[in-house]
């Protein structure tokens, strides 16, 4: 019963891994019975849905860090562009010229075309962090009902 206090005490404050989440799937580190499981379903299914939606949420991070490298490196590109312009200044119907204006559209293009992407990102991770808030209160609160029952605690403490 110390385990299962101690998973409940994890989930309580939001400190669990995926390690810990298969430990208590498979009941590495404690003996359990046969079709005994540390902690109930329904929890098991909030922590691992918290941890999946975690993970989402960190490639949405990286794809957004990604996506702003690109930005720079056409920024860059973009300035280079301008430069070269500048030195074909007195060749305006230059076959060089028109390149390199054809060029700088195109990136402007995808330079707003980045832009869009990175803003839906940021939107999908404003409601994956109202998910996992509410998804992270819910477990709390069970891991908490669940504590007291062990513990025979019949008036739990308000959550901090």
């Amino acid at each position: 019963d110390k385990d299962r206090l101690t998973a409940l005490q994890q989930i309580e404050s939001e400190h669990f891994t995926e390690k810990d989440l298969h430990r208590w799937n498979t009941g590495i580190s404690f003996p359990l019975k046969e079709n005994e499981s540390l902690l109930p379903k329904s929890l098991i299914e909030k922590v691992s849905k918290i941890l999946k939606l975690q993970t989402q949420k960190q490639d949405y991070t990286r794809n957004i860090s990604s996506l702003n490298e690109h930005i720079q490196i056409v920024f860059q590109n973009q300035n280079r562009l301008r430069e070269n312009l500048k030195s074909l200044e007195k060749l305006s119907g230059n076959d060089l010229v028109k390149r390199y204006l054809n060029d700088l559209d195109k990136e402007e293009d995808d330079i707003l075309q980045t832009r869009k992407s990175i803003a839906s990102l940021e939107s999908a991770i404003s409601l994956l962090d109202k998910e996992l808030k509410e998804l992270k209160v819910s477990a709390s609160l069970e891991a908490r009902k669940y504590q007291n029952q062990k513990t025979g605690n019949r008036n739990p403490p308000a959550l901090s």
